[in-house]
């Protein structure tokens, strides 16, 4: 069941993904910045378990998810303050 889930969040959020990044990029530019979208998720990829394993056996397990959660904060807050900015597109911020 977690599987399904976890599944169904990833074919709802990709597209979505994709097409903010899309409509964030300047014309001409869509390219760039779905290469560099790819590059953080593969760099995400590979650095992710590792610096998680090395947080979790220094600091344990709580250590882990309490920084996991105030990291994730601290991009929702960047999100909401850039994000109204570019709901639109570039033309919106002109």
């Amino acid at each position: 069941m977690t599987v399904a889930v976890w599944t169904l969040g990833e074919l709802l959020f990709m597209p979505t993904l994709t097409t903010m990044i899309s409509l964030r990029a300047p014309e001409g530019s869509q390219g760039r910045y779905q290469s560099l979208l790819s590059l953080a998720f593969g760099l995400g990829f590979v650095a992710g378990p590792a610096l998680g394993a090395r947080v979790y056996e220094r600091f344990g397990g709580s250590a882990l998810w309490l920084g996991t959660a105030a990291l994730s904060a601290a991009v929702a807050a960047v999100f909401l303050v850039t994000g109204k900015r570019s709901a639109m597109g570039p033309e919106a911020e002109a």
